[in-house]
C-alpha cells in the first residue's frame, strides 16, 4: 500500500486515515489466513515483465518487435527477432560487423562497426568507424560512409533522410571542469572530445554540429533532444529540431544516455558513475528543472535501452559486474511526472546528495540552511510534504 502523497492536506484527513487503516487491517487479515502462490509479476506495474533469455550486445524495438544483437562463438554476430510476447520469430547473421550501437528505421538496420587494421608500426588497432545499412528482410547490406576523424560512435538514430550520431573526435582535447552552483552543489564534467552530428543518408556526407560538449541525445516522434554541458554554466536540455534551449538543469548531472518514453518528454536514463545514487536502478525524470526523480527497484542494473510507444526494452545485468546482459521488456505507460513531486527539505549535505528511495514516486529535495530549515518546519509550510 502507498500512503497518499499529501495525507495531511484536505478536509477529510480522518476519513483518509480510517480508510487506510481499514485497508491495512484487511490485508493483514487476508495474509494471515491464506498463502497465495508466488507469481512472476513486475512489482512496478502489476503485470508480467517479459524476459528474453538472450545475452545481448545491443537492442532495438521496431514496429513492436524486439531486435536483439548478440555475439556467440557458434554463430558470430547475430540478430534474433522476437515479438512482444517473447516468441522468437527469426534470426539472421550480420554480414558486416557491429560495435555496440544500432538503429532501425524504414525497414533498414543501421550499425556502426569499428574496423581493426594493422597500422604503420605493425600493431593491430581500431582504425575506422564505418556506417552500414542492412535490409531488414533480405539481410543485404552496404557501406554508407566512414567516420575518418571519429574514434568512437556511442549512439545513432535515423530520422527521415538523416542519421544523427554522437561520438568522440580523434584529434580533440580532453575537457574537464568543476563549478559550484548557487545552491552549493558541486558539478563536475569531463569528456574526451564529444561531438554531435548527423549523416546525410542520400549523399553519405557527415556533418558535425557546433553544440558544445554534447553528453547524450534522444529522439521522439522525429524531434531530436540533446543533453549537453555549457562551460561555466552546467547542464541543459536542447531541442535541436526547434533550435531552442528547453531548460538548464543540474539535477542529474553527468548522465551516460537517456531515452524518451512518452510525449511529455519524460525519460529513462543511465549513469556511469558508480558513486551516483542512481547507478543501479531503473530511473526516470522529466525534461525540466522542476520534476523529481522516479526510481523503480526491479533488481536490474541497466546498460542500454530502446523505447517505442508505451514500451521500454532494457538490456541489463543483476549487478554492476554482471557480464551477461539479459533483455527485459516493460510497459512504461504509467510512468509520468505530471503529478507534483513529493517535496523534501533538508539541511544535510548527505541527504541532499543521496536519494530518499520511494518506488514509483518522484521526489524533489531542497537543501536549506539550518535557520531556514527550522523556520520552515516551525511554520508548517504547506509547500513541503
Amino acid at each position: 500500500l502507498h500512503l497518499p502523497e499529501k495525507i495531511y492536506k484536505g478536509k477529510n484527513i480522518m476519513q483518509k486515515l480510517i480508510r487506510f487503516l481499514a485497508a491495512a487491517a484487511l490485508v493483514l487479515a487476508f495474509s494471515s489466513c491464506s498463502s497465495p502462490k508466488p507469481v512472476n509479476i513486475d512489482p512496478i506495474y502489476n503485470e508480467e515483465r517479459i524476459k528474453y533469455d538472450v545475452d545481448s550486445m545491443d537492442i532495438s524495438i521496431y514496429e513492436e518487435n524486439i531486435y536483439i544483437f548478440e555475439v556467440s562463438p557458434e554463430k558470430g554476430e547475430n540478430i534474433s527477432v522476437f515479438d512482444g510476447t517473447g516468441k522468437k520469430l527469426r534470426e539472421f547473421g550480420m554480414k558486416n560487423g557491429h560495435s555496440g550501437t544500432c538503429d532501425i528505421a524504414d525497414g533498414t538496420i543501421y550499425t556502426v562497426y569499428n574496423l581493426w587494421e594493422y597500422d604503420e608500426l605493425g600493431e593491430y588497432a581500431p582504425s575506422r568507424m564505418i556506417l552500414y545499412s542492412t535490409d531488414i528482410e533480405t539481410g543485404d547490406s552496404e557501406e554508407i560512409c566512414c567516420f575518418k576523424n571519429i574514434s568512437s560512435v556511442y549512439k545513432i538514430r535515423a530520422v527521415g533522410d538523416k542519421l544523427y550520431w554522437i561520438g568522440t573526435k580523434k584529434d580533440a582535447q580532453f575537457f574537464d571542469e568543476s563549478i559550484l552552483t548557487s545552491d552549493d552543489t558541486l558539478i563536475y564534467h569531463f569528456d574526451l572530445g564529444n561531438v554531435f552530428g548527423y549523416v546525410d543518408l542520400n549523399k553519405g556526407e557527415i556533418v558535425e554540429t557546433d553544440i558544445s560538449h554534447p553528453v547524450a541525445f534522444s529522439e521522439r516522434n522525429g524531434r531530436i533532444y540533446v543533453y549537453n554541458y555549457g562551460e561555466g554554466k552546467g547542464y541543459q536540455f536542447y531541442d535541436y529540431t526547434a533550435n531552442a534551449v528547453i531548460c538548464k538543469t543540474n539535477k542529474i548531472k553527468n548522465i551516460n544516455d537517456f531515452e524518451i518514453i512518452n510525449d511529455n518528454a519524460d525519460f529513462v536514463f543511465t549513469i556511469s558513475d558508480v558513486q551516483s545514487p542512481y547507478v543501479n536502478t531503473l530511473t526516470f525524470t522529466g525534461m525540466d528543472n522542476t520534476s523529481g526523480i522516479i526510481q523503480l527497484d526491479d533488481g536490474i542494473y541497466p546498460y542500454g535501452f530502446s523505447a517505442e510507444g508505451d514500451y521500454l526494452c532494457l538490456s541489463g545485468g543483476e549487478n554492476f559486474s554482471d557480464n551477461e546482459h539479459k533483455v527485459y521488456k516493460y510497459y512504461v505507460g504509467n510512468v509520468s511526472t505530471e503529478n507534483p513531486p513529493i517535496r523534501v527539505i533538508t539541511d544535510s549535505d548527505i541527504v541532499r546528495d543521496f536519494p530518499l528511495f520511494s518506488c514509483g514516486y518522484q521526489i524533489k529535495k531542497d537543501r536549506l540552511s539550518s535557520g531556514e530549515f527550522s523556520l520552515t518546519v516551525l511554520s508548517l509550510d504547506k509547500n513541503y510534504d
